[in-house]
């Protein structure tokens, strides 16, 4: 999984208040059981995976100003674009949907790192159920981070 994101301070009145752009992108493979299970149905070696790409603005709030650990919450909407892809021996077949998603989370920093912990929940789309994910990101940030 890929994630970046574009962090915005609030006017003067509104200073703790921020306004967070993330964009991510996510490919998962299916698991052992369910390339078994199409493997099974179709009679030839079968798998499965699903790409994800999303956008979404969130709002952010840091709970700590300055101290040695900053703790932020956020939470937001987006749109979320994904791509369910089959191999069935030799054939692939690729249905995809663009669906609203939501998500929160929060974020533990210090220097220049941080650990965030985020839950997202895409709406269903046509034959396929709702999606949701719960991505632990660690990295570091390149210029002035919050709070």
């Amino acid at each position: 999984m890929l994630t970046g994101h574009v962090t915005l301070r609030a006017p003067v009145r509104l200073e703790r208040f921020r306004l967070r752009l993330d964009a991510t992108f996510a490919r998962n493979g299916a698991n052992d059981k369910l390339n078994a299970d199409l493997t099974n149905a179709f009679g030839q070696p079968s798998d499965e995976h699903m790409t994800l790409l999303g956008v979404a603005a969130n709002a952010a709030y840091p709970l700590t100003r300055a101290s040695r650990f900053g703790l932020s919450l956020f939470g937001g909407i987006g749109v979320w674009h994904s791509i369910v892809t089959a191999n069935v021996g030799e054939a692939s077949t690729h249905a995809g949907a663009t669906k609203l998603g939501w998500q929160f989370g929060g974020e533990v920093t210090r220097g220049p790192m941080f650990l965030e912990l985020r839950y997202v929940g895409i709406a269903a789309a046509k034959g396929y159920p709702a999606i949701s994910f719960f991505p632990v990101s660690v990295g570091a940030r390149v210029g002035k981070g919050m709070p």
